[in-house]
C-alpha cells in the first residue's frame, strides 16, 4: 500500500491513488506518530483540501486534510472551533475525534465521526416526492432557526452541508460558521433573512411558492427575535442571492471543477462533465467530424450542422457551429463561440430549474487565443412537437391552457432574471413528459441593462405571438396570456429601471 506525504496530496489532486496510508500526529500527543489509512475520497479541492473516508484505530472515520500552503493551520483551527460551537449549543454535527498535523509538518487534519448509510439533503431531495420534500425543507429550516437562535450563521449554506442519517439531520462544514454574540435572541433580523435567502437560493424557481409558509414556520420558532413579518423582504433577498449564485457558478463553467474536466492548449479548448472521461467520448473529442459522419442528420445549414448520434450508449445531439465566409471567420476569431454561449446558457437554465437538454461537452478549435470551429453536445430528448401541438389543436382543448401556463411561467422567470432567448419560434421548444423544454440557446443572453432588457424581452414576446395567425382563436388566447404576463411583471421591470 502506498504511503502518502503532503506533496503527494498536492501533486496528485483529483487523481489520488487509494487506498494509501498517511502518517499523522494528534495535537494532544504531538510526539506520537499514528497512521491513517485513506480508503476513498469524498471531495477533493486541488491544492486546498481532501475529504476522505479513512480507517483510524480499526474504526471508520471521515478525515479532512488541509493542504493549502501557509494556511492549513488556520483552516484546522477554524474547523475545530466551529465544531466546538455547534456541540456547545447542542446542535447536531459529526463528533470531533481528533485533529493535528501530518508527520511532514506541511498540512493538517481533522478527524470526524463517520455517519454510516447517510446521504446529503441534496441526494434526499432529488429522489423525494413533493410531500417528502416539504417535510425535508421544514426540518432543515428548523435546524437553521436553532443555529440562529444560538447566534450561529453557516455562511456556506448549500444542500451538501446538511447530512441525513435516516431522518436525523446534521450540519457539516463547521469552519464556515460565523458567531454573532451579544444578542440574547441570537442572530439579528437582517443577517437571519440574508442567511435564509442564501439557503432558498439553492433551489429551483419551482420551489419558491414553498418559501412563504417556511418563513412563517421559521418566525414561529423565534418568537422573541423580532424577525420581520414582511415576507416580501425575504423574497427580494432571495432574488438577489440567486442572482449572485448564478454569477458565481457561471464563472466556474470554463475551468476545472469537481463537476467538469477542462483542458486547454494552443490548438483547442475542451470542457465536459467528469463522468464522460471514457474511451468512447475520447474518440469523439479526437475527431468530432468523423463521429458526426456516422450520426443521423437533423439539420445541415450554413451556420450550423446538427446530428444525433450515440456515444457509449447515450443518445446525444451534436451541434457544430460552422464558419461560413472569411469575413465570418475574422469576426468570430476574438468573440466567445456560439457553442460557449450554449454551454453557459444551458447551465444557467438548469440552475433556475428551467428545463433544457442537459449540457455535456464544449469543444473549440483554437489558434492560441483565437477561436475557430466549435461543437456543443447535449442530451437527446424525445418529445412532442410544440409547433404541431399548438398550431393544429383548437385553443379550446385542455392541452392549450396547460401549455400556455408553462410558457407564461417560462417568460415570467426570464423577465425576473433578465434573460433574453433571442428566437422564440415554436420549433425552439419541445414537450417531454409534460414539461416544456427550451432549445437553441446560442442567441440567449442575460441582459444587465434594464432598458436594453425591456426592449429585448418585448421582442421575444412579440416574436412568440407571431407564431400564430392573427385573428384566430389560438392568437387571441396567446395575446391574452402575454398581456397578463406583461401586466404582472411590469412592476419588476420598473424596479430594474430604477436600479439601472
Amino acid at each position: 500500500m502506498n504511503s502518502l506525504e503532503t506533496h503527494d496530496l498536492y501533486a496528485q489532486g483529483r487523481e489520488l491513488v487509494l487506498p494509501a496510508t498517511l502518517e499523522v500526529c494528534l495535537a494532544e500527543t504531538p510526539e506520537k506518530v499514528d497512521t491513517l489509512t485513506l480508503l476513498q475520497t469524498f471531495r477533493v479541492l486541488p491544492g486546498k483540501r481532501v475529504v476522505a473516508l479513512a480507517r483510524w484505530k480499526d474504526e471508520l472515520a471521515v478525515v479532512k486534510i488541509f493542504i493549502a500552503r501557509s494556511r492549513w493551520e488556520q483552516h484546522v483551527q477554524r474547523e475545530v472551533e466551529g465544531i466546538g460551537l455547534l456541540l456547545d449549543a447542542g446542535l447536531p454535527t459529526p463528533a470531533l475525534l481528533g485533529s493535528g498535523q501530518c508527520l511532514d509538518g506541511e498540512s493538517g487534519f481533522v478527524l470526524l465521526e463517520y455517519l454510516a448509510e447517510s446521504e446529503s439533503v441534496r441526494e434526499r431531495w432529488e429522489r423525494s416526492d413533493e410531500g417528502a420534500r416539504a417535510a425535508l425543507l421544514r426540518d432543515v429550516v428548523t435546524l437553521i432557526a436553532r443555529c440562529h437562535a444560538h447566534g450561529l450563521l453557516q455562511k456556506d449554506l448549500h444542500l451538501d452541508n446538511f447530512l441525513l442519517q435516516g431522518d436525523a439531520l446534521a450540519l457539516l462544514d463547521a469552519a464556515a460558521l460565523e458567531q454573532h454574540a451579544g444578542d440574547a435572541e441570537g442572530v439579528d433580523n437582517v443577517n437571519s433573512l440574508r442567511n435564509l435567502a442564501l439557503f432558498f437560493a439553492q433551489f429551483p424557481l419551482s420551489n419558491d411558492p414553498a418559501v412563504p409558509p417556511l418563513y412563517e414556520h421559521y418566525r414561529a420558532l423565534r418568537p422573541g427575535a423580532q424577525i420581520s413579518a414582511d415576507a416580501g423582504v425575504l423574497t427580494a433577498l432571495l432574488h438577489k442571492k440567486r442572482m449572485a449564485r448564478l454569477k458565481l457558478v457561471l464563472q466556474k463553467l470554463f475551468r476545472e471543477t469537481s463537476a467538469h474536466v477542462c483542458e486547454r492548449d494552443f490548438s483547442r479548448f475542451l470542457v465536459h462533465r467528469r463522468e464522460l472521461s471514457t474511451p468512447g467520448w475520447q474518440r469523439f473529442i479526437a475527431d468530432p467530424d468523423a463521429a458526426m459522419a456516422g450520426g443521423v442528420m437533423l439539420k445541415n445549414g450554413n451556420s450550423s450542422t446538427v446530428v444525433k448520434l450515440q456515444i457509449d450508449g447515450r443518445e446525444v445531439v451534436v451541434k457544430r457551429y460552422n464558419l461560413k465566409t472569411w469575413w465570418h471567420v475574422l469576426k468570430r476569431l476574438f468573440m466567445p463561440t456560439r457553442a460557449a454561449h450554449s454551454w453557459r446558457n444551458a447551465h444557467m437554465l438548469e440552475l433556475l430549474g428551467i428545463a433544457t437538454p442537459a449540457p455535456l461537452l464544449l469543444l473549440e478549435r483554437r489558434w492560441g487565443p483565437l477561436r475557430r470551429e466549435a461543437w456543443y453536445v447535449s442530451d437527446y430528448l424525445r418529445g412532442e412537437d410544440v409547433q404541431s401541438l399548438l398550431l393544429q389543436t383548437p385553443a379550446q382543448t385542455p392541452a392549450w391552457p396547460a401549455l400556455l401556463a408553462q410558457f407564461q411561467a417560462l417568460f415570467r422567470a426570464m423577465r425576473a432574471y433578465g434573460i433574453v432567448h433571442g428566437d422564440t419560434k415554436l420549433t425552439n421548444f419541445l414537450l417531454t413528459d409534460g414539461a416544456l423544454q427550451v432549445l437553441d440557446l446560442d442567441a440567449m443572453r442575460q441582459e444587465s441593462d434594464a432598458r436594453r432588457f425591456r426592449r429585448a424581452s418585448e421582442r421575444d414576446i412579440a416574436r412568440f405571438a407571431r407564431n400564430f395567425t392573427e385573428g384566430t382563436s389560438q392568437h387571441k388566447a396567446v395575446q391574452a396570456m402575454l398581456s397578463q404576463l406583461l401586466q404582472d411583471t411590469e412592476h419588476d421591470i420598473q424596479s430594474q429601471d430604477k436600479g439601472a
